[in-house]
Protein backbone atom coordinates (compact mmCIF):
# COMPACT_ATOMS: atom_id res chain seq x y z
CA UNK A 1 0.00 0.00 0.00
CA UNK A 2 1.44 3.57 -1.17
CA UNK A 3 0.45 6.36 1.08
CA UNK A 4 0.30 9.76 -0.27
CA UNK A 5 0.23 13.08 1.82
CA UNK A 6 -0.71 16.57 0.17
CA UNK A 7 -1.10 19.53 1.53
CA UNK A 8 -4.23 21.92 0.32
CA UNK A 9 -3.92 25.24 1.30
CA UNK A 10 -6.41 27.52 0.62
CA UNK A 11 -5.45 31.57 0.50
CA UNK A 12 -7.69 33.77 -0.55
CA UNK A 13 -5.76 37.07 0.75
CA UNK A 14 -2.60 38.28 -1.32
CA UNK A 15 0.97 36.95 0.62
CA UNK A 16 3.44 39.81 0.55
CA UNK A 17 7.71 39.54 1.55
CA UNK A 18 6.63 40.31 5.09
CA UNK A 19 4.22 37.26 5.35
CA UNK A 20 0.66 37.21 5.13
CA UNK A 21 -1.95 40.19 5.81
CA UNK A 22 -4.00 39.72 8.84
CA UNK A 23 -8.09 39.20 7.31
CA UNK A 24 -10.47 40.09 9.08
CA UNK A 25 -12.42 37.20 11.10
CA UNK A 26 -15.04 35.64 9.78
CA UNK A 27 -18.91 37.14 10.77
CA UNK A 28 -20.47 35.21 13.75
CA UNK A 29 -21.90 31.77 13.25
CA UNK A 30 -26.13 31.64 11.97
CA UNK A 31 -28.69 31.44 14.57
CA UNK A 32 -28.89 27.89 13.25
CA UNK A 33 -25.55 27.14 13.58
CA UNK A 34 -23.25 25.55 16.47
CA UNK A 35 -19.29 26.42 16.42
CA UNK A 36 -17.69 23.13 16.20
CA UNK A 37 -14.23 21.30 16.59
CA UNK A 38 -12.24 21.86 12.84
CA UNK A 39 -9.90 19.37 14.29
CA UNK A 40 -12.45 16.59 13.50
CA UNK A 41 -14.99 17.06 11.12
CA UNK A 42 -16.24 13.60 10.40
CA UNK A 43 -17.22 13.71 14.60
CA UNK A 44 -18.48 17.25 14.39
CA UNK A 45 -21.72 16.63 13.10
CA UNK A 46 -24.13 14.78 11.51
CA UNK A 47 -23.25 13.89 7.60
CA UNK A 48 -26.78 11.81 6.89
CA UNK A 49 -27.93 15.04 5.17
CA UNK A 50 -24.93 14.26 2.61
CA UNK A 51 -26.86 11.73 0.32
CA UNK A 52 -25.51 8.69 0.16
CA UNK A 53 -23.02 9.32 3.20
CA UNK A 54 -23.58 7.54 6.55
CA UNK A 55 -21.75 6.80 9.73
CA UNK A 56 -19.43 3.88 10.07
CA UNK A 57 -17.60 4.03 13.42
CA UNK A 58 -15.06 6.57 12.93
CA UNK A 59 -15.50 7.03 9.22
CA UNK A 60 -17.88 8.31 7.06
CA UNK A 61 -18.78 6.34 4.32
CA UNK A 62 -20.50 7.83 0.87
CA UNK A 63 -22.08 5.48 -1.94
CA UNK A 64 -23.08 6.45 -5.04
CA UNK A 65 -26.46 8.36 -5.82
CA UNK A 66 -26.00 8.94 -9.47
CA UNK A 67 -28.23 11.65 -9.63
CA UNK A 68 -28.88 13.98 -12.82
CA UNK A 69 -31.78 16.27 -13.42
CA UNK A 70 -33.10 15.06 -17.19
CA UNK A 71 -33.99 18.54 -19.13
CA UNK A 72 -36.20 19.27 -21.90
CA UNK A 73 -35.33 17.21 -24.91
CA UNK A 74 -32.87 16.79 -26.68
CA UNK A 75 -30.54 18.82 -24.61
CA UNK A 76 -28.55 16.62 -22.39
CA UNK A 77 -28.96 15.65 -18.91
CA UNK A 78 -26.82 17.41 -16.03
CA UNK A 79 -24.87 15.55 -13.17
CA UNK A 80 -26.36 16.74 -9.80
CA UNK A 81 -24.11 15.71 -6.91
CA UNK A 82 -25.30 15.99 -3.38
CA UNK A 83 -24.15 19.01 -1.32
CA UNK A 84 -23.76 18.95 2.46
CA UNK A 85 -26.23 22.30 3.61
CA UNK A 86 -27.24 20.66 6.93
CA UNK A 87 -24.08 19.54 8.86
CA UNK A 88 -20.37 20.39 9.41
CA UNK A 89 -19.07 23.71 7.12
CA UNK A 90 -16.38 26.10 7.36
CA UNK A 91 -16.32 29.65 7.48
CA UNK A 92 -12.65 31.03 6.71
CA UNK A 93 -11.04 34.55 5.72
CA UNK A 94 -7.88 34.27 4.66
CA UNK A 95 -5.72 31.08 4.29
CA UNK A 96 -6.85 27.58 5.59
CA UNK A 97 -5.97 24.23 5.29
CA UNK A 98 -7.79 20.86 5.28
CA UNK A 99 -6.86 17.18 5.43
CA UNK A 100 -7.96 14.67 4.94
CA UNK A 101 -7.59 10.62 4.67
CA UNK A 102 -9.74 9.63 1.76
CA UNK A 103 -10.57 5.76 0.03
CA UNK A 104 -12.02 4.14 -2.96
CA UNK A 105 -13.03 0.68 -3.69
CA UNK A 106 -13.07 1.01 -7.37
CA UNK A 107 -10.67 3.01 -10.60
CA UNK A 108 -13.72 4.96 -11.18
CA UNK A 109 -13.96 8.87 -9.78
CA UNK A 110 -14.41 9.25 -6.00
CA UNK A 111 -14.54 12.81 -4.98
CA UNK A 112 -14.51 15.14 -2.28
CA UNK A 113 -15.71 18.20 -3.16
CA UNK A 114 -15.35 22.07 -1.15
CA UNK A 115 -17.87 24.23 -2.47
CA UNK A 116 -17.53 28.54 -2.48
CA UNK A 117 -20.26 29.88 -4.51
CA UNK A 118 -22.90 27.09 -4.56
CA UNK A 119 -25.41 25.61 -7.50
CA UNK A 120 -28.14 27.27 -9.10
CA UNK A 121 -30.98 24.51 -9.11
CA UNK A 122 -33.78 25.61 -11.82
CA UNK A 123 -36.26 23.50 -13.01
CA UNK A 124 -34.55 21.01 -15.62
CA UNK A 125 -31.11 22.60 -15.37
CA UNK A 126 -28.27 23.28 -12.87
CA UNK A 127 -25.54 26.06 -13.08
CA UNK A 128 -22.24 25.90 -11.85
CA UNK A 129 -20.82 27.46 -8.70
CA UNK A 130 -17.22 27.67 -7.65
CA UNK A 131 -15.78 24.61 -6.29
CA UNK A 132 -12.60 22.00 -6.08
CA UNK A 133 -13.06 18.50 -6.07
CA UNK A 134 -10.50 16.09 -5.13
CA UNK A 135 -10.23 12.37 -4.93
CA UNK A 136 -8.85 9.37 -6.33
CA UNK A 137 -9.79 7.83 -10.09
CA UNK A 138 -7.47 4.96 -11.76
CA UNK A 139 -4.59 5.23 -8.68
CA UNK A 140 -4.12 8.87 -9.39
CA UNK A 141 -5.28 12.14 -7.80
CA UNK A 142 -8.13 13.81 -9.29
CA UNK A 143 -9.00 17.24 -9.44
CA UNK A 144 -11.50 19.14 -11.06
CA UNK A 145 -12.06 22.64 -10.64
CA UNK A 146 -15.01 25.30 -11.76
CA UNK A 147 -14.41 28.67 -11.58
CA UNK A 148 -18.76 29.47 -11.77
CA UNK A 149 -18.69 30.92 -15.42
CA UNK A 150 -19.63 27.87 -16.64
CA UNK A 151 -20.93 23.74 -16.63
CA UNK A 152 -17.53 22.33 -17.06
CA UNK A 153 -14.47 21.74 -14.97
CA UNK A 154 -11.06 22.03 -15.73
CA UNK A 155 -9.37 18.45 -14.74
CA UNK A 156 -5.81 17.54 -13.45
CA UNK A 157 -3.89 14.23 -12.75
CA UNK A 158 -0.94 13.56 -10.63
CA UNK A 159 0.69 11.11 -8.99
CA UNK A 160 0.32 7.08 -9.87
CA UNK A 161 -0.05 3.56 -8.04
CA UNK A 162 -2.36 5.30 -5.18
CA UNK A 163 -3.93 2.66 -3.25
CA UNK A 164 -5.62 2.40 0.26
CA UNK A 165 -6.61 4.96 2.72
CA UNK A 166 -4.53 8.13 1.49
CA UNK A 167 -3.39 11.55 3.26
CA UNK A 168 -5.00 14.16 0.89
CA UNK A 169 -4.64 18.02 1.03
CA UNK A 170 -5.00 21.09 -1.72
CA UNK A 171 -4.70 24.52 -1.99
CA UNK A 172 -4.44 27.76 -3.55
CA UNK A 173 -1.73 30.35 -2.76
CA UNK A 174 -2.86 34.47 -4.04
CA UNK A 175 -5.87 33.31 -4.37
CA UNK A 176 -5.13 33.03 -7.96
CA UNK A 177 -2.72 29.31 -8.07
CA UNK A 178 -3.61 25.88 -7.12
CA UNK A 179 -0.37 24.62 -6.11
CA UNK A 180 -0.28 20.50 -4.88
CA UNK A 181 2.69 18.73 -2.84
CA UNK A 182 3.28 15.18 -2.49
CA UNK A 183 5.11 14.91 0.58
CA UNK A 184 7.88 17.62 0.51
CA UNK A 185 7.95 17.79 -3.24
CA UNK A 186 5.64 19.91 -5.24
CA UNK A 187 3.60 18.25 -7.71
CA UNK A 188 1.56 20.62 -9.60
CA UNK A 189 0.44 24.35 -10.00
CA UNK A 190 -3.02 24.94 -11.07
CA UNK A 191 -4.01 28.75 -11.63
CA UNK A 192 -7.31 29.49 -10.28
CA UNK A 193 -9.44 32.32 -9.48
CA UNK A 194 -10.81 32.92 -6.02
CA UNK A 195 -12.99 30.52 -4.92
CA UNK A 196 -14.04 31.02 -1.63
CA UNK A 197 -14.47 34.57 -1.72
CA UNK A 198 -18.44 34.00 0.18
CA UNK A 199 -16.32 33.01 3.20
CA UNK A 200 -17.64 29.63 3.15
CA UNK A 201 -16.95 26.17 2.30
CA UNK A 202 -19.65 23.89 1.58
CA UNK A 203 -18.89 19.92 1.78
CA UNK A 204 -20.29 17.65 -1.28
CA UNK A 205 -19.43 14.10 -2.89
CA UNK A 206 -19.50 12.90 -6.67
CA UNK A 207 -18.87 9.51 -6.45
CA UNK A 208 -19.00 7.19 -9.34
CA UNK A 209 -21.47 4.17 -9.70
CA UNK A 210 -19.73 1.11 -8.25
CA UNK A 211 -17.66 2.96 -6.64
CA UNK A 212 -17.27 4.01 -2.62
CA UNK A 213 -15.34 6.78 -0.83
CA UNK A 214 -14.58 6.37 2.57
CA UNK A 215 -13.18 9.82 4.65
CA UNK A 216 -11.16 8.25 7.42
CA UNK A 217 -10.19 11.54 8.57
CA UNK A 218 -10.81 15.29 7.95
CA UNK A 219 -9.94 18.33 9.02
CA UNK A 220 -9.24 21.94 8.63
CA UNK A 221 -6.93 24.81 10.32
CA UNK A 222 -6.45 28.73 9.49
CA UNK A 223 -2.79 29.37 7.70
CA UNK A 224 -0.76 32.55 9.10
CA UNK A 225 -2.95 35.63 8.97
CA UNK A 226 -6.21 33.71 8.28
CA UNK A 227 -9.11 33.05 10.72
CA UNK A 228 -11.40 29.69 10.62
CA UNK A 229 -13.83 28.72 12.08
CA UNK A 230 -15.73 24.93 11.43
CA UNK A 231 -19.94 24.99 12.51
CA UNK A 232 -22.93 22.61 12.44
CA UNK A 233 -25.45 24.18 10.42
CA UNK A 234 -29.12 23.31 11.27
CA UNK A 235 -32.44 24.21 9.56
CA UNK A 236 -33.13 28.19 9.46
CA UNK A 237 -35.19 29.16 12.65
CA UNK A 238 -38.38 31.24 13.18
CA UNK A 239 -38.12 34.00 11.77
CA UNK A 240 -39.70 37.59 13.62
CA UNK A 241 -43.00 38.30 12.45
CA UNK A 242 -44.24 41.29 10.86
CA UNK A 243 -47.97 43.09 11.29
CA UNK A 244 -47.02 44.70 7.96
CA UNK A 245 -45.93 41.86 5.98
CA UNK A 246 -48.11 39.86 3.42
CA UNK A 247 -48.77 36.93 4.81
CA UNK A 248 -50.02 38.94 8.04
CA UNK A 249 -52.38 40.78 5.86
CA UNK A 250 -53.62 38.03 4.16
CA UNK A 251 -54.49 35.67 7.03
CA UNK A 252 -56.80 34.50 8.07
CA UNK A 253 -58.69 34.53 4.29
CA UNK A 254 -55.98 32.87 2.23
CA UNK A 255 -52.51 31.55 1.87
CA UNK A 256 -49.52 33.29 0.39
CA UNK A 257 -46.87 31.45 -0.83
CA UNK A 258 -44.21 30.66 -3.31
CA UNK A 259 -41.35 27.85 -4.67
CA UNK A 260 -38.92 27.31 -2.54
CA UNK A 261 -35.12 26.08 -3.46
CA UNK A 262 -33.25 24.16 -0.77
CA UNK A 263 -29.81 25.50 -1.59
CA UNK A 264 -30.60 29.37 -0.80
CA UNK A 265 -33.16 28.57 1.93
CA UNK A 266 -30.44 26.86 3.57
CA UNK A 267 -27.43 29.12 2.53
CA UNK A 268 -28.48 32.18 2.12
CA UNK A 269 -29.87 34.29 5.41
CA UNK A 270 -31.48 37.17 3.54
CA UNK A 271 -33.55 34.00 1.88
CA UNK A 272 -34.56 32.29 4.87
CA UNK A 273 -35.48 35.91 6.26
CA UNK A 274 -37.68 36.95 3.59
CA UNK A 275 -39.61 33.76 3.16
CA UNK A 276 -40.51 33.41 6.49
CA UNK A 277 -41.31 37.44 7.32
CA UNK A 278 -43.39 37.02 4.25
CA UNK A 279 -45.11 34.21 2.61
CA UNK A 280 -47.66 31.35 4.77
CA UNK A 281 -47.33 28.55 2.56
CA UNK A 282 -44.38 27.30 0.61
CA UNK A 283 -44.00 24.72 -2.37
CA UNK A 284 -40.98 22.58 -2.88
CA UNK A 285 -39.34 23.89 -5.86
CA UNK A 286 -37.55 20.63 -6.84
CA UNK A 287 -36.58 19.02 -4.11
CA UNK A 288 -39.86 16.62 -4.25
CA UNK A 289 -39.83 16.08 -7.76
CA UNK A 290 -39.02 12.45 -8.86
CA UNK A 291 -35.53 12.57 -10.25
CA UNK A 292 -34.72 14.65 -7.14
CA UNK A 293 -35.88 12.48 -4.18
CA UNK A 294 -35.70 8.66 -5.76
CA UNK A 295 -32.63 9.04 -7.06
CA UNK A 296 -32.38 5.37 -7.99
CA UNK A 297 -34.27 2.14 -7.09
CA UNK A 298 -34.54 1.77 -3.14
CA UNK A 299 -33.19 4.73 -2.76
CA UNK A 300 -34.72 8.34 -1.90
CA UNK A 301 -32.88 11.74 -0.96
CA UNK A 302 -35.56 12.88 1.84
CA UNK A 303 -33.31 15.36 3.63
CA UNK A 304 -33.54 18.84 1.51
CA UNK A 305 -37.33 18.00 1.74
CA UNK A 306 -36.73 17.74 5.27
CA UNK A 307 -35.60 20.59 5.76
CA UNK A 308 -38.21 22.96 4.09
CA UNK A 309 -40.58 21.17 5.76
CA UNK A 310 -38.93 22.04 9.37
CA UNK A 311 -38.49 25.19 8.29
CA UNK A 312 -42.33 25.59 7.29
CA UNK A 313 -43.80 24.08 10.42
CA UNK A 314 -41.09 26.56 12.45
CA UNK A 315 -42.40 29.64 10.77
CA UNK A 316 -46.40 28.79 10.91
CA UNK A 317 -46.35 28.02 7.22
CA UNK A 318 -48.37 25.36 5.15
CA UNK A 319 -46.45 22.93 2.71
CA UNK A 320 -47.94 22.40 -0.91
CA UNK A 321 -45.65 19.04 -1.68
CA UNK A 322 -44.73 19.25 -5.37
CA UNK A 323 -45.15 17.11 -7.59
CA UNK A 324 -46.16 13.29 -7.54
CA UNK A 325 -46.78 11.85 -10.68
CA UNK A 326 -45.64 14.00 -13.74
CA UNK A 327 -44.32 13.20 -17.11
CA UNK A 328 -41.22 15.12 -17.02
CA UNK A 329 -38.60 14.98 -14.40
CA UNK A 330 -38.22 10.97 -14.74
CA UNK A 331 -34.94 9.55 -14.22
CA UNK A 332 -33.10 7.68 -17.02
CA UNK A 333 -33.32 4.33 -14.25
CA UNK A 334 -36.92 4.74 -14.63
CA UNK A 335 -37.67 5.72 -18.41
CA UNK A 336 -34.75 4.17 -20.03
CA UNK A 337 -34.23 1.25 -17.68
CA UNK A 338 -35.88 -1.44 -19.48
CA UNK A 339 -38.74 -2.19 -16.90
CA UNK A 340 -41.75 -3.45 -18.22
CA UNK A 341 -45.60 -1.73 -17.77
CA UNK A 342 -46.19 -3.50 -14.38
CA UNK A 343 -42.87 -3.04 -13.01
CA UNK A 344 -43.39 1.00 -13.94
CA UNK A 345 -46.76 0.91 -12.05
CA UNK A 346 -45.47 -1.06 -8.78
CA UNK A 347 -42.93 1.53 -8.97
CA UNK A 348 -44.97 4.37 -9.11
CA UNK A 349 -47.33 2.84 -5.86
CA UNK A 350 -44.03 2.54 -3.71
CA UNK A 351 -42.76 5.95 -4.97
CA UNK A 352 -45.80 8.04 -3.51
CA UNK A 353 -46.51 5.77 -0.40
CA UNK A 354 -43.16 6.21 0.65
CA UNK A 355 -43.02 10.33 -0.03
CA UNK A 356 -46.63 10.83 0.74
CA UNK A 357 -45.81 8.27 3.59
CA UNK A 358 -43.07 10.30 4.68
CA UNK A 359 -44.81 13.40 5.14
CA UNK A 360 -47.83 12.20 6.50
CA UNK A 361 -49.60 15.15 9.08
CA UNK A 362 -46.64 17.44 7.92
CA UNK A 363 -47.57 18.43 4.19
CA UNK A 364 -51.12 19.44 4.09
CA UNK A 365 -51.32 19.48 0.13
CA UNK A 366 -50.03 17.91 -2.63
CA UNK A 367 -49.67 18.40 -6.59
CA UNK A 368 -50.73 14.44 -7.23
CA UNK A 369 -51.09 15.21 -10.66
CA UNK A 370 -48.83 17.75 -12.90
CA UNK A 371 -49.52 19.51 -16.33
CA UNK A 372 -51.77 16.19 -17.56
CA UNK A 373 -53.05 17.33 -20.62
CA UNK A 374 -51.41 18.01 -24.39
CA UNK A 375 -51.15 21.81 -25.22
CA UNK A 376 -52.92 20.67 -28.77
CA UNK A 377 -55.21 18.62 -28.10
CA UNK A 378 -56.49 19.07 -24.39
CA UNK A 379 -56.37 14.91 -24.05
CA UNK A 380 -54.25 13.31 -21.50
CA UNK A 381 -50.12 13.33 -22.64
CA UNK A 382 -48.70 9.53 -23.30
CA UNK A 383 -46.94 9.81 -20.56
CA UNK A 384 -44.73 7.01 -18.92
CA UNK A 385 -47.27 6.89 -16.06
CA UNK A 386 -49.92 6.58 -17.99
CA UNK A 387 -48.77 3.76 -20.59
CA UNK A 388 -47.82 1.89 -17.51
CA UNK A 389 -51.09 2.26 -15.72
CA UNK A 390 -53.20 2.69 -18.35
CA UNK A 391 -55.94 5.15 -19.09
CA UNK A 392 -57.58 4.91 -15.84
CA UNK A 393 -54.39 6.19 -14.06
CA UNK A 394 -55.59 9.36 -12.93
CA UNK A 395 -58.45 7.78 -10.41
CA UNK A 396 -55.35 4.86 -9.68
CA UNK A 397 -52.71 7.90 -8.39
CA UNK A 398 -55.13 9.68 -6.16
CA UNK A 399 -56.49 6.72 -4.49
CA UNK A 400 -52.83 5.97 -3.43
CA UNK A 401 -52.18 9.70 -2.36
CA UNK A 402 -55.70 9.25 -0.43
CA UNK A 403 -54.23 6.19 1.58
CA UNK A 404 -51.00 6.97 1.70
CA UNK A 405 -52.02 10.14 3.69
CA UNK A 406 -56.30 10.62 4.56
CA UNK A 407 -56.09 13.64 5.55
CA UNK A 408 -53.76 15.88 2.94
CA UNK A 409 -55.81 17.94 0.26
CA UNK A 410 -54.69 16.02 -3.10
CA UNK A 411 -54.37 18.57 -6.37
CA UNK A 412 -53.87 18.56 -9.72
CA UNK A 413 -51.75 21.00 -11.15
CA UNK A 414 -51.99 22.68 -14.72
CA UNK A 415 -50.80 25.56 -16.69
CA UNK A 416 -52.70 26.87 -19.84
CA UNK A 417 -55.77 26.76 -18.29
CA UNK A 418 -56.43 30.50 -17.38
CA UNK A 419 -58.29 31.82 -20.45
CA UNK A 420 -61.22 30.18 -22.21
CA UNK A 421 -60.69 27.77 -24.92
CA UNK A 422 -60.20 23.31 -25.25
CA UNK A 423 -57.55 22.51 -22.98
CA UNK A 424 -59.25 24.42 -19.87
CA UNK A 425 -62.51 22.63 -20.95
CA UNK A 426 -60.72 19.61 -21.16
CA UNK A 427 -59.20 19.49 -17.54
CA UNK A 428 -62.57 20.53 -16.18
CA UNK A 429 -64.60 17.85 -17.44
CA UNK A 430 -61.38 15.12 -16.49
CA UNK A 431 -61.71 16.45 -12.74
CA UNK A 432 -65.76 16.60 -13.25
CA UNK A 433 -65.79 12.73 -13.88
CA UNK A 434 -63.35 12.16 -11.40
CA UNK A 435 -64.90 13.52 -8.72
CA UNK A 436 -68.44 11.57 -9.38
CA UNK A 437 -66.85 8.88 -9.59
CA UNK A 438 -65.68 9.00 -6.18
CA UNK A 439 -62.19 10.24 -6.59
CA UNK A 440 -60.60 11.95 -4.05
CA UNK A 441 -59.41 15.51 -5.99
CA UNK A 442 -59.84 18.11 -3.83
CA UNK A 443 -58.62 21.00 -5.85
CA UNK A 444 -56.87 22.37 -9.00
CA UNK A 445 -53.82 24.75 -9.38
CA UNK A 446 -54.11 26.86 -12.06
CA UNK A 447 -50.01 27.82 -12.60
CA UNK A 448 -50.21 31.31 -14.28
CA UNK A 449 -46.75 31.47 -16.36
CA UNK A 450 -47.70 34.31 -18.11
CA UNK A 451 -45.19 36.56 -20.40
CA UNK A 452 -45.82 40.53 -20.13
CA UNK A 453 -48.38 41.87 -22.32
CA UNK A 454 -49.71 38.81 -23.03
CA UNK A 455 -51.55 37.63 -19.75
CA UNK A 456 -54.51 35.94 -19.74
CA UNK A 457 -57.83 37.87 -19.41
CA UNK A 458 -58.73 37.97 -15.54
CA UNK A 459 -62.10 37.30 -16.04
CA UNK A 460 -61.88 34.26 -18.25
CA UNK A 461 -59.61 33.20 -15.04
CA UNK A 462 -62.67 34.34 -12.65
CA UNK A 463 -64.93 32.24 -14.82
CA UNK A 464 -62.57 28.73 -15.34
CA UNK A 465 -61.85 28.97 -11.57
CA UNK A 466 -65.61 29.50 -10.49
CA UNK A 467 -66.79 26.87 -12.26
CA UNK A 468 -65.10 24.45 -9.95
CA UNK A 469 -67.09 25.47 -6.71
CA UNK A 470 -69.90 23.45 -7.76
CA UNK A 471 -67.68 20.32 -7.61
CA UNK A 472 -66.84 20.89 -4.03
CA UNK A 473 -63.12 21.14 -5.44
CA UNK A 474 -60.84 23.91 -4.32
CA UNK A 475 -58.76 26.43 -6.42
CA UNK A 476 -55.62 27.96 -6.06
CA UNK A 477 -52.84 30.45 -7.98
CA UNK A 478 -50.04 27.95 -7.90
CA UNK A 479 -47.31 29.21 -9.94
CA UNK A 480 -47.61 32.76 -10.84
CA UNK A 481 -44.86 35.21 -12.60
CA UNK A 482 -44.87 37.70 -15.09
CA UNK A 483 -41.92 38.05 -17.68
CA UNK A 484 -41.06 40.72 -19.32
CA UNK A 485 -38.09 38.53 -21.22
CA UNK A 486 -35.54 41.49 -19.71
CA UNK A 487 -34.89 44.22 -16.96
CA UNK A 488 -37.91 46.09 -17.43
CA UNK A 489 -38.93 49.51 -17.58
CA UNK A 490 -40.36 51.55 -15.01
CA UNK A 491 -43.28 51.29 -17.44
CA UNK A 492 -43.27 47.60 -17.51
CA UNK A 493 -43.19 47.11 -13.95
CA UNK A 494 -46.25 48.65 -13.51
CA UNK A 495 -48.13 46.78 -15.76
CA UNK A 496 -46.29 44.61 -14.27
CA UNK A 497 -47.40 45.42 -10.69
CA UNK A 498 -51.26 45.79 -12.45
CA UNK A 499 -51.46 42.01 -13.90
CA UNK A 500 -50.41 40.89 -10.22
CA UNK A 501 -53.37 42.57 -8.60
CA UNK A 502 -55.33 41.26 -10.44
CA UNK A 503 -54.75 37.98 -10.16
CA UNK A 504 -55.22 38.27 -6.36
CA UNK A 505 -58.06 40.01 -6.91
CA UNK A 506 -59.62 37.23 -8.89
CA UNK A 507 -58.77 34.88 -6.28
CA UNK A 508 -59.71 37.06 -3.53
CA UNK A 509 -63.39 37.13 -5.00
CA UNK A 510 -63.53 33.40 -5.03
CA UNK A 511 -64.69 31.55 -1.74
CA UNK A 512 -63.19 28.37 -2.88
CA UNK A 513 -59.38 29.98 -3.56
CA UNK A 514 -57.32 28.95 -0.78
CA UNK A 515 -53.98 30.27 -1.85
CA UNK A 516 -52.27 32.63 -4.06
CA UNK A 517 -48.54 31.00 -4.80
CA UNK A 518 -45.64 32.35 -6.94
CA UNK A 519 -42.98 30.84 -8.75
CA UNK A 520 -40.74 31.84 -6.36
CA UNK A 521 -40.28 34.81 -4.65
CA UNK A 522 -37.08 37.04 -5.44
CA UNK A 523 -35.65 37.54 -8.96
CA UNK A 524 -32.27 36.08 -7.43
CA UNK A 525 -33.49 32.75 -7.70
CA UNK A 526 -36.28 32.85 -11.03
CA UNK A 527 -36.28 29.84 -13.73
CA UNK A 528 -37.25 32.63 -15.94
CA UNK A 529 -33.11 32.82 -15.94
CA UNK A 530 -31.66 32.14 -18.85
CA UNK A 531 -30.21 28.21 -18.72
CA UNK A 532 -27.22 29.52 -21.05
CA UNK A 533 -25.99 32.20 -19.08
CA UNK A 534 -24.24 32.33 -15.88
CA UNK A 535 -25.22 35.16 -13.37
CA UNK A 536 -28.52 35.76 -15.57
CA UNK A 537 -31.43 36.58 -13.69
CA UNK A 538 -35.37 36.42 -14.61
CA UNK A 539 -37.55 39.61 -13.91
CA UNK A 540 -41.16 38.19 -13.15
CA UNK A 541 -41.43 38.19 -9.36
CA UNK A 542 -42.18 40.57 -6.60
CA UNK A 543 -39.15 41.05 -5.27
CA UNK A 544 -35.90 42.17 -6.70
CA UNK A 545 -32.27 40.50 -7.02
CA UNK A 546 -31.10 42.45 -3.71
CA UNK A 547 -34.65 41.14 -1.98
CA UNK A 548 -36.23 44.64 -2.18
CA UNK A 549 -40.01 44.98 -2.85
CA UNK A 550 -41.23 45.58 -6.60
CA UNK A 551 -43.89 47.56 -7.43
CA UNK A 552 -45.61 44.02 -7.85
CA UNK A 553 -45.30 43.20 -3.96
CA UNK A 554 -46.80 46.71 -3.18
CA UNK A 555 -49.27 46.07 -5.57
CA UNK A 556 -50.00 42.40 -3.62
CA UNK A 557 -49.99 44.18 -0.77
CA UNK A 558 -52.25 47.01 -1.87
CA UNK A 559 -54.87 44.36 -3.34
CA UNK A 560 -54.77 42.42 0.56
CA UNK A 561 -55.65 45.87 2.48
CA UNK A 562 -59.05 45.90 0.55
CA UNK A 563 -61.18 48.19 -1.48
Amino acid sequence: MRRLAIAIVVSSGLVGCGGAASEPPPPPPAADARVADPGDLLAAGSWRCLEGARHDGDRVVIDPIDRWIVGYEPAPRTANPPLLLVGPRLEVAGGFRVSMRIEATAETPALLTLNGKLPILYDEWRQEGTAIAVGLEAGQLLVRIWDGRGPTPTSHRFGAGLTGAVDVALAVVDGDALTLTVGASEVGRVAVPALFSSGRVYFGADVAPGNQLTLHALAADALDGGTLRAVVAGVPGAVAPSAESLRARAAPRLRIGAAVASIPLLSEDAYAQTLGRELSMVTPENMMKFQFIHPGPGRYALCDGDALVDFAIGNGMAVHGHALVWGEAIPEWVSRGGLSNAQIAELLHEHITTVVGHYRGRVAEWDVLNEPLDDETGALRNTTWRRALGDDFVATIFRWAHEADPDARLYVNEYGIESSGEKADRLFALVQAAVRAGVPIHGVGFQAHEDLGEEADPAELRANMARYQALGVAVRISELDDNPGHRPSAAELAAQAAFFRKELEVCLGLPHCTSFSMWGFTDRYSSLAPDDAYDAIGHGLIFDEAYAPKPAYDAVAAALAGP
